[in-house]
């Protein structure tokens, strides 16, 4: 008597977590302005711009990451005429290390919360009425916040909406002459005001690479 044939292999998940994953980000930025005690003239007239980021990931299981990443953010300045500065810029800087948790471990659907922990600069640059060029850069320790939903989009690529809010932690204000002439004093923090946070809302695109979890 002729046995029956084996059963088919089962076939594999269709949304397979992947070991890794590289995260660049794309998205509006705005910026938070510590108020000094006699005035915000450091950072009023800072307003949203644009950031990118780009982060690196290993999946250690279903439902945590970890890994590191970067964001550069440019706002737009536009000073009020009391500061007197023209061709001004200001832009921000993240670089840290990242802990993610995925709430689940299968499905199309990947939301997760992430923390990450580095260095941030939050500065503002622009011409006095003497020609020079100035830059004000405020630095420190930076705590990171976010989440998001990806959404997969094929077997290697995941899309969704992400947001996230980082906060530095400022000490002192650097105030440089540019142009690299080493020109450079420490300013207080608390008279004019600073630059100590961002909120960031925008879209992740995540490239899934290595071995199915």
């Amino acid at each position: 008597m002729l046995l029956p044939p084996p059963p088919p292999p089962a076939p594999s998940p269709e949304y397979e977590r992947r070991a890794v994953a590289l995260v660049p980000s794309l998205g509006l930025v705005f910026p938070h302005c510590a108020a000094g005690s006699q005035s915000s003239d450091r950072c009023d007239g800072v307003k949203g711009g644009g950031l990118f980021s780009f982060d690196a990931l290993w999946r250690v299981t279903p439902h945590f990451a970890w890994g590191g990443g970067f964001a550069f953010a440019g706002f737009r300045y536009e000073p009020p005429e009391r500061v007197q500065l023209k061709n001004t810029q200001a832009a921000a800087a993240w670089l840290g290390l990242l802990g993610r948790f995925y709430f689940q471990s299968e499905g199309a659907l990947d939301p997760y919360i992430q923390l990450g922990l580095g260095g941030a600069a939050l500065g503002t640059t622009g011409d006095v009425p003497t020609g020079e060029t100035y830059e004000e850069t405020g630095a420190g320790p930076a705590l990171q916040m976010g989440g998001g939903i990806d959404f997969f989009l094929s077997r290697g690529l995941m899309l969704g909406p992400a947001a996230s809010y980082t906060h530095v932690f400022v000490d002192k204000i650097r105030r440089c002459r540019a142009g690299g002439s080493g020109d450079c004093i420490d300013v207080p923090k608390d008279e004019g005001g600073h630059l100590n946070a961002f909120i960031f809302v925008g879209a992740r695109l995540t490239i899934l690479l290595g071995s199915e979890l």
